[in-house]
Order: structure tokens, then C-alpha cells, then sequence
């Protein structure tokens, strides 16, 4: 089948099938890189555009002269100048200055001209593989040079990088179903994605879990189809990300990173928020990009109507891109005067959502191309004047928004009088044409027009007020001069502080309440730390006040009573005297006059003559190094040799003359030839040698994706060779790179001969994996449970960042300081649900499964929205600590939330045998418990995430949202019951009692049952009791002066995940082979021996050893156990049977905890080694007991589930009778 009969038949005209060809593309792009561009051609003195850039470019420098394992740690007050393992983009940068030989200032130049243009290639080709016509390539690459010029996304470098990346992913997504390339490519660029905006990174992958929810809602809740649909982009696009983000951890260069480090939001007001929030909004054109939009969205789903089929996944997570713009909703947290970190303030920086997302430039560019489409394929006259008609509304509408100003700037009234003239024009044409060609031809010019006229609008207005100018760059020509000097005066210093001395208004703004001294100390030293060599940058501090104050030794106060200037003062004070205890010499002071404001700070009647008087007074302070910018001199102060001195103000000065009398664009003309064959080798060359590997095979294909998959791999080699080859990056390591980019690019193209024999391999033991996923009614019991599991971690994160208990934050066992605190915690928990337990069971057995499933998620999800009103909201961000109510109801949400997720758990056990059978069984209760797994820890990531960067509050009610959800879905299901039940609550409630007995004493009459039961229970007791309690609370003995929670929660999550997915494998490899009885006692017995073998050695390898043998050998004893219990016991039972499964899991928790508080001795390695060696051998000796009673009831392991319908409901009467 062709491709435009596989779409539709949407096979574009010969005429527009040309603006495919190589020339059109080229000319097109080149055209974008013009206008970009030709400022920087013109004057080459021009930095880039805003002050952003500089922190880039200092780090750059690090990366290029220093250790790159500096880097990532942590810089300035509070972590000011932190970004972790952000470091593509300096990486990047040093790259481009050693290999490609560009100077500092070029670097950022270079990529804020490249990415918006790459963005817009990976854009116009994943449009193109949706809708199959070039013209879609290029409104796509419009609109998004024009959106990159707007306010939320000039100048944010790792911003764009980001987007530029994820967009790249999108051209991706749709032949990652099929493709291997296509999966590998998401995986790659999920790791570089990683490594430059975590934040981004993870709305992302929450933009593609919607887009899988969507489908999964879509196709009336069928798992297996949504899996079908979205799985292999989600694994590949999950393990890369994972695999990027698990290196910040692990410390990939030799130093770990804080994730937190990822994003600092500024101490500013919600007033501050909401007029940058409209600035940013404003520039953006709502009346132009909204209606673009709308456009798309709706054309996608009229195409999937008219189709037949779903719509492209490109169009589908386009439009659900849009989805982290919700986080502007937050502006309606908070008072105006709140500021943003302060306790009990919900206030977030909400506006940076905005550049958290491509959806927009995506969308206006799908929309402009659908408008263009729609006039070229409308045949029906009276549809095209309708059509016309409906343009002119939407004109007129957007000229009447704009004339009451609701947005800002405002758009000329030329520009919309154009567009209106245009769009009546239009109407009038196609009103008036009587011969469809005609008609075609005016529609065609006419939605041309407009596309043209609106989005060029944007893209003119862009580089007029917010691209580059000789006052909108970040070092301006006096600057540049200031620093050249300073970097000469910084070697000569050495290793001593250097500090820059800055200042501003302490006054707050009467209209936000906010002072920003914070961010113009922020940026201007920044802007300073490019003009010091790599080396130099740690040495670096800023003291944020008066000259006066720094030589007296103190830290400078407001005189207005500015809290945010005195908090920004204190903590740069800190940092100083930090700096100055690390090295305890003389401090070279730097003071520049462009840096040096608030000279009427607590001055009355100041005019501009006094404020000049004293900004000359400052700057006589010290000895003149270059234009503008002096060394303070005094005592305790390192004054800079009279040569040192000299040399400086001579490059200064030459900086200077330099810049204003730069030379021609021509000027050195073989340089500019090595750098464009250079950027070409970059650029072409590791893509291209892999484009077959990938997929690229059309012209655009190959145009627009082998750059940006270049990019990629350069990336991941700078990244990789710095990982392996430790120390600066110099010239001969970058060419390293270089080579590397390029083998990586050499392996692919060979990649059929040694890479695709294993991933098929791979893929058809995933196909078989996830095979019953096709059974309609485990998908959607899966479904439900994966939702409630999801929705308890949601909750259950979001309030652990709220609580604080026994003087400990959070509520978690992983990370116990004492065993009295671990028993207190437990008791908590897991006491009350042990008393509700086989009360459920019952209601499991006697009622209808979807009902109780509904039931308990509708009154779970209100019962935590009560406590969301009555403790989490009025508690804001805020501390329970020593308030016993808040502290209680915390507590209720979290027993709530476990309630449900334990009812899930119960009722997908008793109902799982109805909806698989045989040896499906245990593959089903691998997924199950697997799939469960993750989604509670995915959940715990959201709740935590939403909890930390909006409120608390937010995120319970979002894992109420979650549980609702599951409800919905628990309508769906079918077959969850041998037969229906129509009992009555009353009747039941009158023998509720009875009941749990006749549970108990099926139970107890079934070997194989009461096998499963108490195996399942020294499971527990071994491993969640007496290993990882114990792990838990020894862990603050295995790091020296180290983050022990840290420790627990890598080694736990970690070896959860790897044993998890191992024993899952395994598992699905066995299942036709080795009856569960066999996984069971080998379960067994590797977890004993491990823990005998593993407990006396007390460090951390392994321990980590022991958790990885401990999940892996809990996970299949516990899919076994289940197995065997399932098989078992009658339809009617079941219920009953898993409560006791819960009672067992809540007294694997509370009898180790209880004995672990008596015996436990506080950093006792000796006493540790005791309770490990000991509890592994009585954990033997049980495992000898269970195999010595599997062999008794040998028959009664036999599966026994036809025990169902008729002869279970005899069994069931006879026994209750």
C-alpha cells in the first residue's frame, strides 16, 4: 500500500510535492537562518541577545579549563548558580570553541541561531510523516522561528535545547511502534535530553503518558491496544530519560548531582508572576497563535473521523503538549504580597511553564498548514464561503480583542487591516469564482495570505524588539573591555577570592512587592564569570551591597525594610565569608560601574548629581584596570601589580577599539570557510552515516533529521568521552569527540549486522510478555489496578512531603533514624487496615467486584478531597510538626489512600483466575505486580514533584483525580466473578462475621492454599522485615558525612527495579517449564543464602548486592504464592483468601519492627550481622520446612481452578451453612 493511500489518500498535488525538493528546503531554511542572522553577519561585534546566555558560557569555560566534575556542583548561595548535569549545553559550547575555533562570545551566538532552526527541521519533518505534504514542512519551520523570537523562549538556551530535542523525539514517535531506528533514536535522545533539563524532561514524559491514557480511554479501556499503540515509545523514551537522569545520581563525571539542583525558582512575589506571567503571554500574539491551535487540534480529529483511523501520534502529543500550560493555573494560588518558597506560600513561578513546551509552535504550524490544506482540497463552493466567512469572524474577533487591550504589546492596526483585507478578499474570490480551479487558486492565495501575513507578523516583530541589538546583549562593548581587563588581573591573582562587588535598589516595588536585587546580583555576576578564566570561577563570590558596608566587614541591610533584598544580602555575605575561610589569603575586589547601583539607597532628596558623586567616590576606591571597572584597594585587600595593572588596561583598551571598529563579515575569509566545514563535518556527517539505521529515507527525512541526529550524538559522545577521559576539555578532546560522535555513527550503519538480530530477540520475548494484555478483561482489570496503585502513590507522595513525624520529615520505613521510630511508623500504617482486612474479603467474595472496586475509589478519592479541605489546604506548604490534628489527618489520607490501593490488590488477586488461566496465571500475576510496582513509584514521583513545585494540596486532589479515574475504569470490567452475587448489604453485614470464619476455614482446608499463605509470610518477615529494615536503619553507618536516606532510596530503588524486571523475565521464561511450587522454594532458598553469604559484610556493595537477590527472589516467591493460592481456592473464596494476604503483609512489617526495637543496638555492626545471619538461617530452615510440606500435599498443588461456578456456590453454601 502506498503512503497517501495508507492516509487517505492525502497524497499532495505534483505542485506542491515540490516544495519537497532539495532546493526549496534549502532555500527555505537558509532564509530563516537569514533573518536570524544577519545582525550577527552585519556586526560581528554583537553578543547574543539578553543576559541568560552567560551562565552558559561561564560554565562553558569551566568545562573547557577546569575539572568538568566542577561543574555540576553546587555554586553560589542556596545553590544560585547550580544546574547539576545540565551540561549539554556548555558542553556544546566548549565544543564549538575548541573545534570549531569560534571565541567566547560567538558560542551562545551560534546556538541561539541553530536551535531554533534545528527545532523547526525536527518539527517539518514530523509533520511531514503526519500529513505527507512539504507545505506542512514549511509552515512548520515559520511558525517556529517566529514563536522562538517571543519573550518565554529568547535567550533560555537550555530551554530551547530541550525543545529542540523533544521535538526531535516527535518526528519519532509514530515509527517507533514498528522500527527499531526509530526506538532507538527516542532512547538516545532521551539521555541527552536528561543531561539539559530535567524539569522539561519529566512534563514530557507526563505529556506522553496522557497521550497513552488518552488511547487507553479511547479504545473503551483496553490495555493491550493502548500498549500496542504507545508501548515501545514509552519504554524507549522511559529508559533513556531514566537512564540520563540516573547518571545525575550516580555522578557520571565522578561527582553526583542533586536533581533539585535541575531548577532554583526566584524568591519573588505572586504579583511579580502574574505581570511577567502577561508580558510572556502577551508577546506571544494569543489573538494570532490561539486560533492557529484551535485549527490544528480540530483538523486532527476531523481527519481521524474522516480516515477512520486513529490520529498520527505527532498530532496526538502536539496537541496534548499543551499540557504543562496548565501550570499557569497556579496563579491563582497564594495572596500578592505571598512570596514563592516562604512557608505556607502556594505562590510558584508558574510563568515558566510557559517554555516548558514546543505544543504551541507545533500546533500554529499544524494549523497553518490545515488552513493552507483546507483551501487547496475544498471543493464545495458554499463550504469555501462558509470557510472565508468564519476567517473573517475569527479576524474581526481578534481586532476587537486587541483594541480593548488585552494584551500586550499590541498588534498595529496595518498589520490586522492587512489580514482583514485579505481575508474579505478571500471571501469575495471564492464567492465570485464560478470554475473550481479559480476557486482553488483564490482560496489557496488567499490562506497563503494569511499564513504569511500572521506569522510573519510574528517572526518582524520578534526581531525588532526581542532579538538582538547594540542594548540587547549581555556584555555591551564597555563591558567586554571591563572583562578582557579582569581576566588578565584573575590569572595574575591566582588561587585567592575574587570578589565582585554589586548593588541595587533596596526598596521594593510599590506594584509587585518584590525586590530583584537577587536577580541582578544573579545576573550580573554571571555576565562577570565569563571574563574569568575556567579556572578561575570557584574562586568567585558577589557581595551584594554598599562598598561601604564590604570594607567594614558586614553584611548590607535595607534602608527601606526590604525583606527580599536583606534575605539576597545575608545569604551573599555567607557565601563570601565561605569563599574567604576556603582560601585565606587577601581577596582580589573587583567593582564595575555598570554593575555598582543603589546609590540612593537611604539618601534623601538624591539626585542624579549625588548619585554620580557617589558612584565616582566608589570607583576612586580603587586602581583602574581596564574602562569602568577598578581593583578596590585597602587593608586585607590584594592590590594587582603596577604591570599587572598596565597589561590589563592595554587589552582592555584593544578589546574595546576592536569591537567598535570590527572588521567586515568578509574579513579573514579562509577562517569562516574552516568554521562552515567544521559545523558541517558536526552537523552531516554522524547522522548521515546512520540515517539508514534510523529511517531516513525520504528527502526531508534526510534535510531536516540527520542534523538534529548529529547533534545528538555529539552530545552523548562530549558527555561519554568526559565520563571516561576525565580533566578539561581540550583541543585534542574534542576531536576525540568528535571521532567518537562519528563511530557511534559508523556502528549504526553496520547496526543490521549485529544490533537488530538482538532486538528482535528482545522484542518477540516482550510480544510474549505482554501477550495477555489482548485478553480484553485482564487489560481492563489491570487497568484499575495500576490506576488505584497510582493513585495511593500520588497521595501518598504529595502528603509525605507535608508531614513531618517524630521530629523526622516524611513518613517512610526506608529511611527510619531509630527502630522505636520505624515500630511508631509501622504501627501507624499498617495496624488499622489489619483490623479492616478480612472485613473486605468478605465484601470482595459477597458482592458484585466492580461494584466494591467503584465503591471504594468514589469514597477514597472523597474521603481524601475532605482531608485535602480540612488539613492539606489550610496547611499550605507549611509544617504539622508539634500539631497533633494536621499531623493526624495526614496520617488518615495516607491509611486512606493504602485502603484503596490494598482493596485493588485484593480484588484483581480473587478475580485474576476468571480472566486467565493455566500456566497464564503467573505470567499475569507477574505483570500485575510488576506493572503495580512502577505505577505506585511513578505515582510517588508525580505526588512528590507537584508537592514540591506547586503545594502539597495540589497533589493529594490530583491523586484523588487518579482514583476517580480508576473508578471509571472499573466499570468496565467483566468476568471478575465465577458467578453473580445478589446478596444484600443487610444479610451480609447480619453474618459478616460467619463469614470471615468460613474464609479462615477454607483456607486452613486447602493444603496447597494454607502453603501459599504461610510461605508468603516468611517472605515478608525475611526480606520487608528483617533485610530491609535493618538496611534501614544501619545505612547512616555505611556513608562517612553522607546523605544515608540518599543511599537507602538509590540501593532500594535501584535494586527494586533490576530485581523486579528480572524476576519478571524470568518469570515469563519459565512459566511453561517450572511449576510455582519450584520458583517458590528457589525463591526461597536464594534468598537465604544471600542473606547468611551477604549479612556479615556490612558495606555498601553488598548490601546492594543483597537487595538486588532480595527483590528478585520476593518477586517471584510472591507471584508464586500467588499462583498457588489462586489455583486453589473456589471462586467464592478468593476474596477472603487475599485478606489474609493482607494481614500477612501488614504482620511482615509490624512483628519485625516490633523486634527489632527491643533487640536493636544503634551503629552495632556486630549486632547487625547477628540479626542478618540469624534471621537468614532460621529463613533457611523454614524453606526446608515448606519444601519438606510441598511434597506431602503434592497432588493438592495440582491447579484447581475449574473449582467455579456451580460446585463453588454448592461448596460456598454448604460450608457457611
Amino acid at each position: 500500500m502506498s503512503p497517501a493511500a495508507a492516509t487517505g489518500g492525502l497524497r499532495p498535488p505534483v505542485a506542491a510535492a515540490r516544495l519537497g525538493s532539495w532546493w526549496i528546503l534549502a532555500a527555505a531554511t537558509l532564509l530563516m537562518l537569514g533573518v536570524l542572522g544577519w545582525r550577527f553577519v552585519a556586526d560581528p561585534s554583537l553578543a547574543a541577545p539578553t543576559r541568560d546566555p552567560a551562565w552558559y558560557t561561564w560554565r562553558a569555560n569551566v568545562v573547557m579549563e577546569d575539572d568538568p566534575a566542577s561543574v555540576v556542583q553546587g555554586w553560589g548561595p542556596a545553590g544560585l548558580f547550580s544546574g547539576g548535569y545540565r551540561v549539554t549545553v556548555p558542553v556544546e559550547g566548549a565544543l564549538l570553541q575548541r573545534v570549531v575555533g569560534i571565541d567566547t562570545y560567538s558560542m551562545a551566538k551560534f546556538l541561539m541561531l541553530g536551535v531554533p532552526i534545528l527545532t523547526g527541521l525536527a518539527l517539518g519533518a514530523g509533520a511531514v510523516r503526519s500529513r505527507k505534504d512539504p507545505v506542512a514542512f514549511l509552515t512548520m519551520l515559520l511558525a517556529t522561528v517566529a514563536l522562538f523570537l517571543t519573550t518565554p523562549y529568547v535567550g533560555y538556551l537550555d530551554n530551547i535545547t530541550v525543545l529542540f530535542l523533544l521535538s526531535l523525539m516527535l518526528a519519532f514517535l509514530s515509527a517507533a511502534r514498528t522500527s527499531w531506528g526509530a526506538r532507538t533514536a527516542l532512547f538516545l535522545i532521551g539521555i541527552a535530553a536528561a543531561f539539559t533539563h530535567p524539569t522539561t524532561c519529566v512534563l514530557f514524559g507526563m505529556t506522553l503518558l496522557a497521550v497513552f491514557v488518552f488511547h487507553f480511554v479511547t479504545s473503551r479501556f483496553r490495555l493491550g491496544e493502548a500498549l500496542k499503540s504507545d508501548g515501545p515509545m514509552l519504554l524507549s523514551v522511559g529508559l533513556g530519560m531514566s537512564a540520563g537522569l540516573a547518571s545525575w545520581v550516580v555522578g557520571i563525571w565522578g561527582a553526583s548531582a542533586n536533581l533539585k539542583d535541575a531548577a532554583l525558582p526566584p524568591p519573588y512575589t505572586k504579583s511579580f508572576f502574574v505581570a511577567r506571567l502577561l508580558e510572556w503571554i502577551g508577546s506571544m500574539q494569543p489573538v494570532i497563535v490561539v486560533p492557529f491551535i484551535a485549527l490544528a487540534i480540530g483538523s486532527t480529529i476531523l481527519l481521524a473521523r474522516r480516515r477512520r483511523v486513529p490520529a498520527d501520534t505527532f498530532d496526538v502529543t502536539a496537541s496534548w503538549w499543551l499540557f504543562p500550560l496548565l501550570g499557569i493555573a497556579s496563579v491563582a494560588l497564594g495572596a500578592d504580597a505571598q512570596v514563592s518558597g516562604d512557608p505556607n506560600s502556594p505562590v510558584v513561578p508558574y510563568y515558566r511553564f510557559m517554555n516548558a513546551t514546543a505544543g504551541p509552535m507545533a500546533l500554529v504550524g499544524l494549523g497553518a498548514f490545515a488552513l493552507i490544506w483546507w483551501a487547496r482540497t475544498q471543493r464545495d463552493r458554499r463550504s469555501l464561503v462558509r470557510g472565508f466567512a468564519m476567517i473573517v469572524g475569527v479576524v474581526a474577533a481578534a481586532w476587537a480583542v486587541d483594541a480593548v487591550s488585552l494584551t500586550h504589546p499590541q498588534i498595529p492596526s496595518k498589520v490586522l487591516g492587512v489580514v482583514a483585507v485579505v481575508a474579505i478578499a478571500g471571501l469575495a474570490a471564492v464567492a465570485s469564482a464560478r470554475s473550481e480551479g479559480t476557486r482553488r487558486v483564490f482560496a489557496v492565495a488567499a490562506a497563503s495570505a494569511l499564513v504569511l501575513g500572521s506569522l510573519g507578523f510574528l517572526l518582524i516583530d520578534g526581531v525588532e524588539h526581542r532579538w538582538v541589538s547594540a542594548t540587547n546583549q549581555y556584555p555591551n562593548v564597555s563591558v567586554r573591555g571591563s572583562l578582557a581587563a579582569v581576566d588578565v588581573v584573575a590569572r595574575a591573582a591566582g588561587a585567592r577570592p575574587l570578589v565582585l562587588i554589586v548593588n541595587d535598589g533596596d526598596t521594593d516595588d510599590p506594584a509587585t512587592h518584590t525586590n530583584t536585587a537577587y536577580g541582578w546580583a544573579k545576573t550580573y555576576t554571571n555576565v562577570f564569570r565569563t571574563g574569568l578564566p575556567g579556572t578561575s570561577a570557584k574562586y568567585q563570590a558577589t557581595y551584594l551591597g554598599s562598598l561601604e558596608n564590604f570594607l567594614a566587614g558586614r553584611a548590607t541591610s535595607s534602608t527601606s525594610g526590604s525583606i527580599g533584598y536583606d534575605r539576597a544580602a545575608e545569604s551573599h555575605y555567607q557565601e563570601l565569608q565561605l569563599r574567604e575561610r576556603t582560601y585565606p589569603v587577601p581577596p582580589a575586589v573587583f567593582l564595575v560601574r555598570e554593575y555598582y547601583g543603589g546609590l540612593c539607597n537611604g539618601v534623601p532628596d538624591c539626585t542624579e548629581t549625588s548619585r554620580q558623586q557617589r558612584l565616582e567616590a566608589a570607583l576612586a576606591e580603587g586602581v583602574a584596570i581596564g574602562p569602568d571597572v577598578v581593583v578596590i584597594q585597602g587593608p586585607g585587600l590584594w592590590s594587582p601589580p603596577a604591570d599587572v595593572v598596565g597589561e590589563a588596561n592595554v587589552v582592555a583598551n584593544a578589546t574595546v577599539e576592536a569591537l567598535e571598529h570590527h572588521p567586515g563579515p568578509l574579513a579573514n575569509f579562509p577562517h569562516t570557510l574552516l568554521v562552515i566545514a567544521i559545523l558541517a563535518l558536526l552537523l552531516l556527517v554522524p547522522g548521515g552515516l546512520a540515517r539508514r539505521w534510523f529511517g531516513l529515507d525520504s528527502t526531508i527525512d534526510r534535510f531536516a533529521l540527520i542534523p538534529g541526529v548529529s547533534v545528538v550524538l555529539v552530545m552523548l559522545a562530549g558527555v561519554g568521552t568526559l565520563a571516561v577521559w576525565r580533566g578539561p576539555l581540550t583541543m585534542t578532546k574534542g576531536w576525540a569527540v568528535v571521532v567518537v560522535a562519528i563511530g557511534i555513527g559508523v556502528a549504526l550503519r553496520f547496526a543490521d549486522a549485529w544490533l537488530r538480530r538482538p532486538l528482535d530477540a528482545f522484542g518477540r520475548f516482550f510480544d510474549d510478555l505482554f501477550a495477555v494484555f489482548s485478553n480484553r478483561d485482564f487489560s481492563v482489570l489491570m487497568g484499575y489496578q495500576f490506576l488505584a496503585q497510582a493513585g495511593q502513590g500520588v497521595v501518598q507522595g504529595a502528603i509525605f512531603k507535608a508531614l513531618v513525624f517524630g521530629g523526622e520529615k516524611g513518613f517512610d520505613i526506608s529511611v527510619a533514624p531509630s527502630a522505636d521510630y520505624l515500630l511508631k511508623v509501622v504501627l501507624a500504617l499498617y495496624i488499622p487496615y489489619t483490623f479492616l482486612s478480612p472485613f473486605v474479603g468478605v465484601f470482595i467474595d459477597r458482592f458484585e467486584r466492580r461494584r466494591v472496586a467503584w465503591w471504594a475509589d468514589i469514597l477514597s478519592a472523597a474521603l481524601v478531597t475532605l482531608i485535602v479541605i480540612l488539613v492539606v489546604f489550610p496547611l499550605g506548604s507549611g509544617s504539622p510538626e508539634h500539631r497533633t490534628w494536621p499531623t493526624a489527618g495526614l496520617i488518615v489520607g495516607l491509611l486512606v489512600a493504602q485502603s484503596v490501593a490494598r482493596i485493588a490488590l485484593a480484588i484483581k488477586s480473587a478475580a485474576l483466575p476468571d480472566v486467565l488461566s493455566g500456566r497464564d496465571l503467573l505470567q499475569g500475576n507477574g505483570l500485575s505486580q510488576a506493572g503495580g510496582g512502577l505505577a505506585q513509584v511513578f505515582g510517588i514521583g508525580v505526588g512528590t514533584i507537584v508537592a514540591g513545585q506547586i503545594a502539597p494540596w495540589v497533589g493529594v486532589l490530583f491523586g484523588a483525580a487518579v482514583l476517580l479515574a480508576g473508578a471509571m475504569v472499573s466499570r468496565q470490567m467483566r468476568r471478575v466473578e465465577a458467578r453473580r452475587h445478589d446478596g444484600s448489604l443487610g444479610q451480609e453485614v447480619r453474618r459478616i462475621l460467619r463469614t470471615v470464619v468460613a474464609g479462615v476455614e477454607e483456607v486452613a482446608g486447602r493444603p496447597a492454599a494454607a502453603l501459599g499463605l504461610s510461605a508468603f509470610q516468611m517472605l515478608r518477615y525475611q526480606f520487608w522485615g528483617f533485610v530491609l529494615m535493618t538496611f534501614a536503619l544501619y545505612a547512616k553507618n555505611l556513608v562517612q558525612g553522607g546523605n544515608a536516606d540518599t543511599l537507602s532510596q538509590i540501593l532500594s530503588g535501584v535494586g527494586g527495579l533490576v530485581g523486579g524486571a528480572l524476576g519478571l523475565i524470568v518469570a515469563q521464561r519459565l512459566k511453561d517449564r517450572v511449576p510455582p511450587i519450584r520458583l517458590l522454594l528457589g525463591s526461597m532458598l536464594l534468598l537465604g543464602a544471600a542473606t547468611v553469604v551477604l549479612g556479615g559484610i556490612l558495606t555498601v556493595a553488598a548490601f546492594a548486592a543483597l537487595l538486588f537477590v532480595g527483590f528478585f527472589s520476593f518477586f517471584l516467591g510472591k507471584i508464586s504464592t500467588d499462583t498457588i493460592t489462586q489455583q486453589a481456592m473456589p471462586d467464592d473464596f478468593r476474596g477472603r483468601a487475599f485478606a489474609l494476604y493482607d494481614i500477612a503483609y501488614n504482620l511482615g512489617f509490624i512483628v519485625p519492627a516490633a523486634i527489632l526495637s527491643v533487640i536493636w543496638i544503634e551503629g552495632n555492626a556486630a549486632r547487625t550481622r547477628e540479626i542478618l545471619v540469624a534471621s537468614g538461617a532460621i529463613f533457611l530452615i523454614l524453606t526446608a520446612f515448606v519444601a519438606a510440606w510441598s511434597r506431602r500435599i503434592r497432588p493438592d498443588l495440582a491447579p484447581q481452578d475449574d473449582l467455579v461456578g456451580d460446585e463453588a456456590a454448592e461448596l460456598a453454601r454448604s460450608t457457611e451453612s
